[in-house]
């Protein structure tokens, strides 16, 4: 969850990060988008990964607490 509310933050229209960001670079918002989006991608990946495949963020978890079988 905390991941795609990252993602939504840093997106546009919403993208305060990204709009702060533009101002104190000095860039364009435009420009600025289109060098994020390999990072818009990777996030979306890894998302997609943790979403679909739950053992790879329930590894550490089911290590500390093992379920009695």
């Amino acid at each position: 969850m905390i991941l795609n509310l990252g993602i939504g933050l840093i997106t546009p229209p919403v993208g305060a990060p990204l709009f702060i960001g533009s101002v104190i670079s000095g860039m364009r918002i435009e420009d600025l988008s289109r060098a994020m989006i390999l990072f818009y991608g990777v996030m979306l990946i890894v998302l997609g990964i943790i979403t679909y495949v739950p053992d790879v963020v329930m590894y550490l978890p089911d290590l500390m607490m093992p379920l009695n079988k």
